[in-house]
């Protein structure tokens, strides 16, 4: 099975670091290979790569459009916000680009499939 990688923003907050280091732990829980990534980003390597708070990972990040939109595509969003904030439209904007996203809260995952996201919670 493909590794599991688990981004997250190395400037980011430190709660958001948790949530990765949790989901690696999973993912080693269920037998797959798995990494906490804090720089680099996801590329369509054959891995499966997951992104932890979009929103500051992408913003964080200091690579050139082109580059973040790859990546992007490349990416399941494991999505944190609230919606109706800011930081969920910029969490959307990844979002649309990504594999598939996940969100820690129903209501956010009602609010991504509002605006046509493929999204499930994760729980």
């Amino acid at each position: 099975m493909a590794p599991v990688n688990v981004f997250v923003a190395a400037r980011g907050n430190e709660f958001m670091a948790d949530i990765a280091a949790w989901i690696a732990e999973a993912a080693v829980l269920a037998g797959r290979e798995s990494h906490v990534v804090r720089d680099g980003l996801p590329e369509a390597d054959g891995c499966a790569n997951l992104v932890v708070a979009p929103h500051e990972f992408f913003e964080l990040h200091s690579a050139p459009r082109r580059q973040m939109q790859l990546a992007a595509a490349a990416s399941v969003c494991i999505c944190t916000e609230q919606p109706g904030t800011r930081w969920f439209d910029l969490t959307v904007d990844a979002a649309r680009m990504g594999l598939v996203a996940f969100d820690i809260n129903a209501h956010g995952v009602r609010a991504l499939r509002q605006r046509g996201i493929n999204a499930h919670r994760l729980q």
